[in-house]
């Protein structure tokens, strides 16, 4: 029997990664935000990220957990479909209370003018920032992986943990995805009896494995979506950081009559300055005067090198 050890599931994984990896440089990404968020964003040089157990999409885990028992039950033998979904859903809820707590997320887009997002995220007056991908990449202090794949640097923030990548909507890759995950978890369960508590104390080398292939699950719900959220086409930066241990990184604001916990992206970004190709007016008719008054705003910031552009979605009142 080949041996399992941590290295060798972590390049399983990494082959799973790969393989659903989507190519990203060059591309331009948007942040859709209102004129005093930008105002906040330009003078200070950081995003919000915030955390993932307060934003909109709270049907995220649920949904995955939809797929992934959809998925026992369509691909693994109907003897074992039980309690082999009983044995997943309790260490994937565990997982997932733990890892929440830590997780913070800032939302961009692939999409410069989208009607949805001027609507939703800029209240029809905001402005979308354009930065690179690349830019992006190149201006953080840590290695950021593509869609899936983890990386580790110990900076000024100990342990941060980051993926990024594209929203998955499209529900045959989802399973295909999760089907990888499970896969490896039936193998194990097979190799390896973890029934009982003497079981499991008498394999307990295995434990850092099992939890390293359900943090990455958790990390998969938080890059899937219902596909009819598609039109967003959203692009995520998720930050997994101890904020447990190092509460001085914590921050809060309001929201919706909400106290939502945040973390500032600034720093992990090397400039303050933040890498900025453009910035797009949402649909207005004041378009000229607000193109004044935001170029005026970001040359005081220092910011010269950019292009102001304008919605070309017409406005209907």
């Amino acid at each position: 029997m080949k041996k399992i050890t941590l290295t060798s599931i972590n390049n399983s994984l990494y082959e799973i990664d790969e393989k659903y990896t989507e190519s990203y440089q060059g591309r331009l990404l948007s942040h859709y935000t209102n004129m005093n968020s930008l105002i906040s964003i330009i003078s200070t040089g950081y995003f919000w990220a915030s955390n993932s157990m307060f934003l909109n999409d709270k049907s995220e885990i649920i949904h995955l957990k939809k797929v992934i028992e959809k998925n026992i039950k369509r691909y693994f033998p109907k003897e074992d479909i039980s309690e082999f979904t009983k044995w997943v859903m309790k260490h994937f809820d565990h997982v997932s209370d733990k890892v929440s707590k830590n997780t913070f997320i800032v939302s961009f887009s692939t999409e410069q003018d989208s009607l949805p997002l001027w609507s939703n995220y800029s209240f029809n007056y905001g402005c979308s920032i354009n930065l690179s991908y690349n830019d992006i990449l190149s201006n953080i202090n840590i290695n950021t992986p593509p869609l899936l794949s983890n990386n580790i640097r110990n900076k000024k923030i100990d342990k941060i943990f980051i993926d990024s990548g594209l929203v998955i909507y499209d529900n045959s890759t989802k399973s295909k995805i999760i089907n990888e995950y499970l896969k490896i978890l039936y193998s194990l369960l097979k190799k390896i009896p973890l029934k009982s508590i003497e079981e499991i104390k008498s394999n307990e080398w295995i434990i850092p494995i099992i939890k390293r292939i359900f943090t990455r699950l958790f990390m998969i719900a938080s890059l899937t979506k219902e596909n009819y959220f598609e039109s967003e086409s959203e692009f995520r930066f998720i930050c997994n950081v101890d904020v447990e241990s190092q509460s001085s990184l914590l921050n809060f604001r309001e929201s919706n009559g909400l106290i939502i916990p945040y973390i500032k992206m600034n720093s992990l970004f090397r400039n303050i300055k933040l890498p900025i190709i453009s910035i797009t007016l949402g649909p207005r008719n004041n378009a000229e005067k607000a193109k004044v008054g935001l170029k005026k705003f970001l040359n005081s910031k220092g910011y010269t090198n950019f292009e102001i552009l304008q919605s070309k979605i017409p406005l209907r009142y």
